[in-house]
């Protein structure tokens, strides 16, 4: 988020800015699936479903 800010205010790169925007909101969506995803499996497996 730091290069996020850097790029845009200091260089006025805002279309760089946007694309590191873009690309820090999928990396938390991917994060988030795999948690998610990690969570159900952990729950199927002690509930024995």
């Amino acid at each position: 988020s730091m290069h996020l800010y850097l790029v845009a205010m200091e260089t006025g790169e805002f279309g760089v800015a946007f694309g590191t925007a873009a690309v820090l909101i999928l990396l938390i969506l991917l994060i988030n699936l795999g948690g998610y995803y990690l969570v159900q499996r952990l729950t199927r497996r002690m509930v024995g479903d």
